[in-house]
C-alpha cells in the first residue's frame, strides 16, 4: 500500500483474530491470568471503541472460531 491508498483506517491481518483466540485459550489452560486479562481488555477495546471494521474483525472473528 502506497502512503496514497492509505486512508488511516486499522486493518487486521487475515487470520489475526482466529490466532488471538488460540493464544487466549493456551493462556486460559494455562492459567496466565494476567496476559489474558490484557488481551482480553484489549478485545473489549475493539469492541467498544474500535469502528466498524476492527469492531466486525472481532466479533465476527470471535464468534466464527469459537462456535
Amino acid at each position: 500500500m502506497t502512503d496514497a491508498e492509505d486512508d488511516g483506517a486499522v486493518r487486521v491481518r487475515p487470520g489475526l483474530m482466529s490466532d488471538l483466540l488460540r493464544l487466549a485459550v493456551d493462556w486460559f489452560d494455562r492459567g496466565a491470568a494476567e496476559p489474558l486479562e490484557r488481551l482480553l481488555i484489549a478485545f473489549d477495546a475493539g469492541l467498544s471503541e474500535g469502528d466498524e471494521c476492527v469492531e466486525n474483525a472481532v466479533a465476527v472473528s470471535l464468534v466464527e472460531d469459537a462456535g
